[in-house]
């Protein structure tokens, strides 16, 4: 793409932000009554997505913050789960819009009510409940109190704007709706990445940037020599906004080499189905440690559509002879850039014999590969990286099998091990592929059967793991019943395998008197609780609480208590 073509790019990039704003004639307000400071941006790298909203921080000494709709509309979803976006709503507006609001202490006292009569005409303590055209909301309506339900770390309202049709997440300040930003964005290195001819990655090496001013950064030595033929570049970057001190993601980064265009991206819109290639936009092993660098070049198995053009795909074939001049502009929505300005040369030096320093299995993108192990197998489909890997021989010690790699490698697709049990003396449900987490916890896989003497299980992490028996029952715990001065029953639900989804959780059930009881469930600490609503009375209760865990083992509590 020529300079011509380049800048066209980018003045047709801001008309579109511009016209999707002025598209849709309504002028949506802040779902927050106070200054709106993020501890989130749009599109920021997560733990295995990127982020499809923004997060508003709590107002300052204001713990139950009140959430408002930001137009007129009608609700068109209501989601109560234990995970993920934990209370959460979703409001339909004019021209095809969607707005979300999630972690919610509570709904408004009408949602609420329906949401709790679904839940207990379903007996279900969770709900994903789409509405018609009947609830309807105005603008700046109460609709919520902000909260931390659900797989949230602290106290925050998670906001987004979809396409209504598509549910494709829209970046909010597209419609106004975001911070004061006047802060650049600051960058902290630079990695090179030494390539095959069909983009294995042969060797990696990072340069720290220093600051030549406030919006330009230079490496501390501004030539790079590399011995190989082809190069990709990796930035080290993070942006601020006022009034926080988050290191928020990037909007956009553009590469440019001998002041050619050579790559870009810019985080308008993201597709849920293609946000798990996050791991290939950025590099896995640095991002696994909190280092955040985005890569500047598009491997074949990355299939991203925030790409700038399908022509560039950011390599760069360095000269013997000559330096190529290298610069890196990143971007903030506002307008706000940073820039980094450094030559790279090819070495006069002989290339080096690189192959011999890898071993393992050479996997390629479009491969499937089938490894049989003895009594244990894997399957790989075509599609599970992103680009030519090397794989470790698995090995076994006792029961187990080592996956785990020395550099860690990212996988797009689940792949499939499968283990012979010859004689099954416990139940079919009792044998569970297990491994353990970085703290030490054992944590269990989705586990089924295949004829009769296969185990099988799908992952997209190479970890070390065996199979395992799961005989024990799920633990309940006690913490309060209600008393004379005390109207919540809580108690707690542990199992000795965590989950690694949310299809391995332990199940509950609790009645009171033999009547079902809806109770509200904190995934992060495993509580569940209620509160009696009658006032009291001097009565006996009978409490029961069953738990059976994905195994199959069952335990149940009963107690006795005068309110």
């Amino acid at each position: 793409m020529n300079h011509k073509k380049w800048l066209t790019f980018w003045v047709f990039s801001i008309v579109s932000i511009v016209i999707q704003a002025q598209d849709c004639p309504l002028s949506f307000r802040s779902p927050v009554n106070y200054e709106t400071v993020l501890s989130g941006s749009f599109g920021e790298p997560r733990s295995a997505h990127f982020h499809s909203g923004i997060d508003f921080k709590q107002k300052k000494g204001m713990p139950h913050d009140s959430i408002f709709a930001i137009e007129d509309g009608h609700i068109s979803r209501i989601s109560v789960q234990p995970d993920g976006y934990g209370n959460a709503l979703y409001i339909d507006h004019a021209c095809n819009k969607t707005s979300v609001y999630a972690h919610l202490l509570e709904f408004a006292p009408r949602i609420k009510s329906i949401a709790q009569d679904s839940m207990i005409s379903k007996r279900s303590y969770s709900l994903n409940m789409s509405l018609p055209p009947f609830l309807n909301v105005t603008k700046g309506e109460f609709i919520g109190i902000l909260g931390s339900t659900g797989r949230s770390s602290g106290p925050h309202l998670h906001f987004e704007i979809r396409n209504t049709n598509s549910e494709m997440p829209i970046n909010p300040a597209i419609h106004g709706i975001k911070p004061k930003d006047s802060h650049a964005p600051v960058i902290k290195g630079i990695m090179l990445y030494e390539l095959s001819p069909d983009n294995e990655e042969l060797d990696i090496e990072y340069f720290e940037a220093i600051e030549g001013s406030t919006t330009n950064f230079k490496l501390r030595h501004d030539t790079l020599l590399t011995d190989a033929l082809k190069v990709g570049i990796g930035i080290r970057s993070y942006d601020t906004m006022n009034g926080a001190s988050n290191h928020n993601g990037i909007y956009s980064l553009e590469l440019r080499v001998d002041d050619k265009p050579t790559f870009g991206f810019s985080l308008d819109s993201i597709d849920f189905s293609l946000t798990k290639f996050i791991h290939a936009h950025m590099d896995y092993p640095s991002k696994l440690e909190r280092k955040y660098v985005t890569k500047c070049f598009v491997n074949p198995g990355n299939l991203l559509d925030i790409y700038q053009s399908e022509e560039q795909k950011g390599f760069i074939f360095p000269f013997e002879f000559r330096y190529s001049k290298i610069g890196v502009i990143v971007r903030d929505i506002e307008g706000n850039q940073s820039t980094i300005e450094f030559f790279l040369k090819r070495s006069e030096n002989i290339l080096k014999e690189r192959d011999s320093k890898f071993g393992g299995l050479r996997i390629k993108p479009r491969d499937s590969v089938h490894l049989n192990l003895g009594l244990t197998s894997l399957e790989f489909r075509p599609g599970t990286f992103d680009r030519p890997i090397r794989l470790s021989i698995p090995e076994f010690t006792g029961d187990s099998i080592l996956l785990k790699q020395d550099v860690p490698i990212a996988l797009f697709r689940d792949f499939k091990v499968l283990r012979v049990i010859k004689d099954a003396i416990f139940q079919r449900s009792q044998y569970v592929f297990a491994a353990y987490n970085e703290k030490g916890e054992t944590v269990r896989f989705p586990t089924s059967w295949e004829n009769d003497t296969l185990v099988v299980t799908h992952t997209n992490e190479l970890q070390n793991f065996g199979v395992t028996i799961d005989s024990i029952p799920p633990k309940i715990e006690m913490i309060s019943l209600p008393g004379k001065n005390r109207r919540e029953c809580a108690f707690v639900v542990n199992d000795n395998l965590l989950p690694v989804n949310r299809t391995d959780y332990v199940q509950f059930e609790v009645t009171l008197d033999d009547q079902w009881v809806l109770c509200n469930h904190d995934i992060k600490s495993n509580k569940v609780w209620f509160h009696l609503r009658e006032p009291p009375s001097n009565k006996k209760y009978h409490l029961k609480v069953y738990a059976i865990d994905a195994s199959g083992n069952e335990s149940t509590i009963e107690r006795e208590f005068i309110y």
